[in-house]
C-alpha cells in the first residue's frame, strides 16, 4: 500500500514547489488563506498534503494518510471520504446504500456492468458512465475485474492501491 499515498506527496511537493516559486498561485490559492498562510515562507509540506487531501474529499491530511496506507480496519465501517466519487458523476443516477451488505447483493446480481465504490461511510453502486468519469485506461478497467468491481471489500489490497492511485492521478 505505497502507490497510493506516495502520489499523493508527489502532487503535494510540486504544489509546495509551484506555490513557492509562483507568487500569483500562492495569492490566489483559496485553502492557503483558510489555513492561516499569509507568506510564501510560512508555507511548508505539510500545508500541501493538507490541501491535496482536500482535494481528493478528505477531511485533512491525517484521515488521508490513514485511508491510502491501509491502516483502517475493514471490519467496521469507515469514513473513506469522497475520493471515488468524482465531479462528473453528479449529475449521474446511481444506487446508494447505508449498508455494505444491500450494496454487495445489487452488484452481485448485476451482469459484469456495475461496481462498488465506497463514499464517506455508505457505499455506491454504479455503472459504465460514472466509471467513465474516472478516466481510466484500459489496463486499471481491467484491474477492477480482479477485485470482483468492488472496490469496499478489496480495501487494502495491492490491485485496490493500483486502482486508487490511478483515481488519484486523474482528478
Amino acid at each position: 500500500m505505497e502507490l497510493a499515498i506516495n502520489e499523493v506527496k508527489i502532487q503535494a511537493k510540486k504544489l509546495l514547489k509551484t506555490l513557492i516559486s509562483d507568487e500569483d498561485a500562492f495569492e490566489s490559492h483559496s485553502q492557503l488563506t483558510k489555513m492561516g498562510i499569509t507568506h510564501q515562507d510560512d508555507l511548508q509540506l505539510k500545508h500541501t498534503l493538507t490541501i491535496i487531501a482536500i482535494k481528493l474529499g478528505f477531511k485533512q491530511w491525517q484521515q488521508a494518510s490513514a485511508v491510502l496506507s491501509g491502516q483502517l480496519d475493514k471490519s467496521a465501517p469507515q469514513q473513506m471520504g469522497t475520493l471515488f466519487y468524482p465531479k462528473a458523476g453528479h449529475g449521474l443516477t446511481n444506487e446508494w446504500f447505508a449498508d455494505y451488505q444491500a450494496a454487495k447483493t445489487v452488484l452481485d446480481s448485476s451482469d459484469n456492468s456495475k461496481w462498488l465504490f465506497p463514499y464517506k461511510n455508505q457505499f455506491i453502486v454504479v455503472d459504465t458512465n460514472f466509471l467513465a468519469a474516472f478516466r481510466f485506461d484500459d489496463k486499471t478497467r481491467q484491474l477492477l475485474s480482479l477485485i470482483n468491481r468492488d472496490m469496499a471489500a478489496s480495501y487494502n489490497c495491492e490491485t485496490w492501491d493500483k486502482i486508487t492511485c490511478a483515481v488519484i492521478k486523474n482528478r
